[in-house]
């Protein structure tokens, strides 16, 4: 799940929240070019034991993936938090706030 959090209109941040990636609803050309891209914040939040989103999980390959896009596609500003004993993430989201000076 991907949360954004706007201001008057305007991307001021995007969360993943242990998400996936499968090559849908992102097309190379479709990215923005706009040149704040560069500092938004883009956060990961993934729970170290999740056993299919964690970063020893199946499908964790799609978040590098779609980071490593997101960095030829001049987003700076991209981030991921692993929280070592949890499961599941549907909570850190709560977090955020706290890493966007990262």
């Amino acid at each position: 799940m991907v949360h954004r959090i706007q201001s008057s209109g305007v991307s001021e941040s995007a969360v993943s929240v242990a998400g996936n990636f499968r090559d849908r609803c992102v097309e190379d050309a479709k990215i923005s070019t706009d040149p704040s891209r560069k500092d938004l914040p883009i956060r990961s939040f993934v729970g170290g034991k999740d056993e299919y989103l964690g970063p020893s999980g199946k499908v964790y390959d799609q978040w590098i993936k779609v980071r490593d896009l997101g960095s030829k596609h001049g987003y700076n500003n991209i981030d991921e938090t692993v929280f070592p004993q949890k499961r599941s993430c549907s909570d850190c989201r709560l977090r955020f706030g706290h890493t966007l000076d990262r």
